[in-house]
């Protein structure tokens, strides 16, 4: 008795990857989106972030710049800008903006691009942060004051210190509570989060914010 013939499985298999090797060359003529072009004689400043940080010996930072238009608008030009350090054996950087720690010290870090330039503060420790405590304990603030937060790194290796003008800060409920170089202004009564971040590493402390005793 005759078995029947069984279709092989390889021209199946072929026309599979034909149709895979299709799709992947149709998503690859797919033009991806590009930042928009900026103009160098549209800018009026740059501006470097953060305009402080603290790093470890052997730990990047990134840092970003930023153009300035006329009308207030920024464009991020990182990748345009010259960067340089003040003293290239306290730590490096690359074309991007991203500095690398090399011995302790603080040293100032330039973005320049044709007549504009911007500079930053970076403090190079010689170890990595772990915790950032902030003080007072229980801030409180009456609408249109500000009372000023201070910040204390705990090191990797138990060691801590002062390191406020280095974090970078944000709030989390900004309709309660601004921020800015460490000083929180009320805006309306409420509690709102304040949150300090260098690298990685955050610390935050809730604000009371109060009506004015009449």
């Amino acid at each position: 008795m005759t078995r029947p013939t069984s279709t092989p499985a390889i021209p199946l298999v072929g026309l599979a990857l034909t149709l895979l090797v299709a799709a992947m060359a149709l998503v690859g003529c797919a033009e991806p989106d590009e930042a928009p072009d900026v103009d160098e004689a549209d800018l009026v400043a740059i501006e470097i972030e953060p305009k402080s940080s603290l790093t470890a010996v052997g730990e990047p930072r990134r840092f970003e710049a930023f153009g300035i238009e006329a009308s207030g608008a920024r464009r991020p030009i990182s990748e345009r800008v010259t960067w340089a350090l003040a003293d290239p054996e306290i730590a490096s950087v690359d074309p991007v903006g991203d500095a690398l720690g090399a011995r302790a010290g603080a040293t100032t870090l330039t973005a320049r691009l044709d007549d504009l330039s911007a500079e930053a503060a970076l403090v190079v420790v010689p170890s990595p942060v772990v915790a950032l405590g902030l003080t007072p304990e229980t801030p409180r603030v009456d609408v249109g004051e500000s009372v000023h937060l201070t910040v204390t790194a705990l090191f990797a290796d138990d060691s801590s210190g002062y390191v406020t003008p280095s974090v970078t800060w944000r709030s989390e409920d900004p309709a309660v509570a601004s921020v800015e170089d460490a000083r929180v202004t009320g805006l309306a009564p409420g509690q709102a989060l304040m949150i300090a971040r260098i690298g990685q590493v955050e610390g935050s402390i809730l604000v009371q914010v109060v009506s004015p005793t009449p």
